[in-house]
């Protein structure tokens, strides 16, 4: 800000220079210095309290433009501002998530090669951390579930060594 609570010049506040006022002069002392029109921004410009679709998409910040309830880079534009109802607020527990089965019990599965360890199935996200919440206790809806596994846990867990005897012959790697 211009020194007098004054906001700094377009021009000044685009390069990041500090934006000092001439008594007598219309211009800021930088602007006046490189015969530059100082443009100061409109008294009353505030920020929106969300961007419109257009800001939003560009990255850039949204401002009121004292127009309606168009913003003013869709005003300069001269294009329709909108904004998207309901983007970007957190969702509770309680709502799904788009997309998500309506069963909260329903589990993901992935099939697993024949060959692959003690499974000769479908693995389920329940099997990968099987008895992991027994170790931890019970998890509420409140705080997120971050599974710790213990030393003995960690033993059960398969080497990397003995996961490529798992690899087809056609795949194997060139370092054997």
């Amino acid at each position: 800000m211009a020194p007098g609570g004054k906001a700094a010049c377009t021009g000044c506040s685009r390069r990041k220079l500090k934006c000092e006022d001439v008594l007598g002069q219309e211009a800021c002392k930088e602007c006046a210095a490189k015969e530059r029109p100082c443009v100061r921004p409109a008294p009353g410009r505030k920020r929106c309290k969300k961007a419109c679709a257009l800001c939003k998409g560009d990255k850039l910040r949204c401002e009121e433009s004292g127009q309606g309830p168009a913003c003013s880079r869709c005003v300069d534009l001269d294009v329709e501002c909108s904004f998207v109802v309901g983007e970007g607020f957190p969702r509770t527990a309680d709502e799904p998530q788009a997309g998500a089965d309506a069963n909260p019990d329903s589990t993901s599965t992935t099939e697993a090669p024949e060959d692959m360890h003690e499974h000769a199935g479908p693995l389920t996200v329940a099997d990968t951390f099987e008895g992991v919440q027994a170790d931890v206790g019970p998890v509420t809806a409140a705080e997120p579930f971050v599974p710790v596994l213990s030393a003995a846990r960690l033993s059960t867990i398969p080497s990397q060594s003995s996961c490529l005897s798992c690899i087809p012959s056609a795949h194997a790697s060139p370092f054997r």
